[in-house]
């Protein structure tokens, strides 16, 4: 019963990610083989592009909507509360731009390596960067906490 069913998920899986012998493309102008296929090159680009653009802003959200519960916390105390949620939406920005692009390149890995690795290693660089001055402005408010307590 497991093989059968193992192997209907593969003869599924190549049913879909199998390329079709004829292209069906159907328009209602005359164009030659190359325009119809220039056409469908840049409304994939387009899509692609679109679909980056939507996934990177849902992600956005999705962190908004995990950092809700410190921005709702936090908004009620007075001024406080507006600075702390500034910089938890600037925090899920920051977290939304290096996933997105650390996703977008892990892909790129395959069709454009040369593209794709660069990306990886400044968005790694920018990470470390977030990370150490994170770290060290921590441990410079606490060396200045120290410092006040002493006097």
């Amino acid at each position: 019963m497991c093989c059968s069913m193992c192997c209907l998920a593969c003869t599924c899986a190549d049913k879909l990610c199998s390329v079709p012998s004829t292209i069906a493309w159907l328009d209602e102008k005359e164009e030659t083989k190359l325009q119809m296929f220039m056409q469908k090159k840049d409304f994939n680009e387009k899509l692609t592009c679109a679909l980056r653009l939507a996934s990177t802003l849902c992600m956005y959200l999705g962190i908004v909507l995990i950092l809700s519960p410190f921005t709702t916390l936090f908004s009620y105390i007075p001024f406080l509360g507006a600075v702390i949620n500034f910089a938890l939406y600037f925090l899920a920005f920051l977290l939304t731009l290096i996933l997105a692009s650390v996703t977008i390149a892990t892909a790129y890995i395959f069709y454009r390596p040369l593209i794709a690795i660069p990306v990886l290693l400044v968005m790694a660089a920018l990470t470390v960067y977030l990370s150490l001055s994170i770290d060290t402005a921590g441990i410079q408010t606490q060396i200045a906490e120290d410092a006040k307590k002493s006097f």
